[in-house]
């Protein structure tokens, strides 16, 4: 069995986020709706200073309870502003909706809806597409933690809640990202700008 620093075990209930985002699972999907889940447990936690590194870099820092709803907070303002993530929280609640159920006819829909958006989608390679799909995700990773290393150089104060406008829609130009888009490939892309 395996124990997370509080003491908890990741049986059964997983580990909570704590920066929520959306996702396209469904709702019943882990451990606790197997058959034979295995119900969980619970030891003293090991957070202590004795579980702490003595060596020069190399030790934790807490964070403050404080910290964890602002950082919250601030990526729920930049998914909600995510036109990526808006069409992955719509096809979430049309998963639920189905209640199970694949019907083949919306797989195909869905597809030609996306090819007609983006012509050079048939182009991409296999893992071009799996990149794009997992896109809004490490960058949403990238900001949060970000957002962390800020608050703990200059503290919550200096953590605001952002404002940020919609993006407008522009063409790209030929072999460029979109704006608002980053690459994996940080030699070849500019810096992202979102």
């Amino acid at each position: 069995m395996f124990f997370i620093p509080g003491g908890a075990t990741t049986q059964h209930n997983g580990v909570a986020a704590d920066v929520v985002i959306p996702g396209g699972y469904v709702d019943k999907v882990g451990e606790r709706f197997l058959e034979n889940s295995v119900p969980p447990q619970k030891v003293a936690p090991f957070l202590g200073a004795e579980a702490n590194s003595a060596e020069l870099g190399t030790a934790w820092t807490a964070i403050s309870g404080d910290l964890v709803p602002r950082l919250s907070e601030r990526s729920k303002t930049r998914v909600a502003a995510s036109p990526k993530f808006q069409e992955i929280e719509q096809e979430a609640a049309e998963a639920r909706q189905s209640d199970g159920s694949i019907r083949l006819a919306d797989v195909r829909k869905r597809s030609v809806e996306r090819k007609a958006k983006d012509k050079n989608e048939e182009k991409k390679s296999f893992a071009t597409r799996v990149r794009d799909a997992e896109l809004p995700y490490v960058n949403e990773a990238v900001d949060v933690a970000a957002d962390l290393v800020l608050a703990q150089r200059g503290g919550v104060a200096q953590l605001p809640l952002l404002q940020i406008a919609k993006p407008k829609e522009t063409k790209p130009a030929p072999g460029k990202p979109a704006t608002g888009t980053a690459s994996v490939n940080a030699e070849k892309d500019p810096p992202r700008k979102d």
